[in-house]
């Protein structure tokens, strides 16, 4: 769910529920700032998984706010309290029913500014797997979460978690990039990308590809003030394009992230060519590297949540 300037990745009421993955703790990236006295462990954890990937790609770190994570511990003690009881189950994850125990706000933006979070802006990731690094793996491993997580302009976050419930509550604090900044996901040289996405455990679900679920692994051309003009993914050293799907100015997907993927899966141990042309008010831009996939166990899972 996102609301805000530079707002990303969003749905009506769904969250990520099948990872089919485990992932190992990462440790926290030199280049990225110590996170507060006082974080939470599994909240640095989010951080640090976060940081890795955002430090590969070259953009700003993201920085742990502890009024952030007071709002997400905040919403997944009400989820996991409220579990069960259709008085207060809400018609999305992210919504909170007033009356009902453990309340602290209707929606994440009410919940974040009673939390403290004083940033202009707001956005909020669930998942239902009760473990941070996970979460975040999961996250990036989606078509419109991975949006708020990676993006270049969303810079604060907090985690909280609970059985069953992991909550990332982002603001976009005072380091994010210039809005001339560009990057990709996978990003270029990048090794052992997942294969595939299902795009079935995503909430909002993203448009299918023509042969159904799974596709192929998404890739995110993060921009501002772009018009893409053409896309291009090929098998690297060949020249026929696969057929994929384009998401750009998609409502849930937000202005600042264009998604391709695939109709089929990638094929393992492979190095793909993407291409993206495009123009700006300052002239043509193209957008030109190469990823290699992992082994045919590495796949994608699922991602959620909801545009406020």
């Amino acid at each position: 769910m996102v609301s805000g300037p530079g707002a990303a990745a969003g749905g009506t009421g769904g969250g990520i529920r099948d990872a089919g993955f485990t992932s190992s703790e990462v440790a926290a990236p030199a280049q990225c700032p110590a996170p507060p006295t006082g974080a939470p462990t599994d909240a640095v954890s989010a951080l640090n998984t976060e940081n890795a990937v955002r430090v590969a790609m070259g953009i700003p770190c993201a920085n742990l706010v502890l009024t952030l994570c007071t709002s997400a511990q905040n919403h997944c003690n009400y989820y996991t309290t409220n579990q069960g009881n259709a008085t207060c189950t809400a018609s999305s994850a992210h919504d909170e029913v007033s009356g009902c125990p453990d309340f602290t706000g209707a929606d994440p933006g009410a919940r974040i500014a009673a939390a403290g979070y004083e940033g202009n802006g707001w956005s909020e990731c669930m998942a239902f797997l009760g473990n941070p690094a996970d979460a975040v793996k999961t996250f990036i491993d989606s078509v419109y979460h991975r949006t708020a997580v990676l993006s270049p302009w969303w810079t604060d976050m907090g985690y909280g978690d609970d059985t069953g419930c992991d909550t990332i509550d982002f603001g976009p604090g005072t380091a994010a990039a210039a809005k001339t900044v560009t990057t990709v996901y996978p990003y270029a040289g990048q090794t052992g990308v997942p294969l595939s996405f299902n795009g079935a455990n995503e909430g909002p679900t993203p448009p299918a590809p023509t042969t159904g679920w799974p596709s192929g692994y998404p890739i995110t051309l993060y921009s501002q003030g772009i018009t893409a003009t053409s896309h291009q993914i090929v098998v690297d050293g060949t020249t026929t394009p696969l057929s994929h799907t384009w998401l750009d100015g998609d409502a849930t997907l937000g202005s600042t992230a264009k998604v391709m993927y695939t109709d089929a899966p990638l094929t393992a141990n492979t190095t793909y060519h993407v291409t993206i042309t495009g123009t700006t008010s300052s002239g043509n831009v193209q957008f030109d590297w190469t990823f290699t996939t992992g082994a045919a166990t590495t796949t994608g899972g699922g991602g959620g949540g909801r545009r406020g």
